[in-house]
């Protein structure tokens, strides 16, 4: 059932009753320029790395990337949210850190390549999305895409990384206050990443 855009992609916690999905019927976006995109380019420096997402079994992905000091993870693919391809497999809770929200991690299928699962994201958001702009990045030391878009009050950021034979996405979203203070810890995770070799 599709749940609300906070539960979808940032602000709702770990334990809350209504799993997340990233579907909701919501029409197509339209890419617009890189600086149409709210805070698009006003990356902030990198969070300091406390730990790694993906390593040591914490959450089942084909990778791994850093942790903002007292983010803690939560390993959710035992809940079995699957829409569009995209399974959920942990989120990032940030408020031990005095932020509110989660990062969320989906992996797509075999074959999926990393903007053609952005596009999926971004078209089947709850709300209208709009100031849609996608750029290429580097992500750890693959090329990856980027998408940055808002949603009323609500600003999202998602990347896509190429993994062996996947891609991971991982998102980002609040509104704004939410959004700025957690955007290190998101940072952090798209400079760190690295694919299971």
């Amino acid at each position: 059932m599709p749940v609300g855009q906070s539960a979808r992609d940032g602000t709702a916690s770990p334990a809350s009753s209504a799993a997340p999905s990233p579907t909701g019927g919501g029409p197509t976006a339209t890419a617009t320029a890189p600086t149409a995109a709210p805070g698009w380019l006003n990356d902030p420096a990198q969070a300091k790395a406390a730990g790694r997402v993906g390593a040591g079994g914490n959450c089942a992905i084909p990778g791994s990337f850093g942790r903002a000091d007292k983010w803690s993870v939560v390993d959710v693919s035992k809940l079995g949210v699957v829409d569009h391809g995209l399974e959920l497999r942990c989120e990032i809770d940030g408020e031990p850190a005095g932020v509110l929200g989660v990062m969320r991690v989906w992996v797509g299928p075999s074959g999926t390549d990393p903007r053609g699962a952005l596009d999926t994201f971004v078209r089947s958001s709850t709300v209208a999305p709009q100031d849609v702009a996608y750029r290429d990045v580097k992500i750890g030391s693959s090329d990856g895409v980027e998408v940055s878009y808002r949603s009323d009050d609500h600003v999202t950021r998602a990347f896509a990384a190429p993994a062996p034979g996947r891609v991971v996405l991982v998102i980002w979203g609040g509104e704004a206050d939410a959004f700025e203070a957690g955007l290190p810890a998101y940072v952090l995770a798209r400079s760190t990443d690295a694919p299971a070799g």
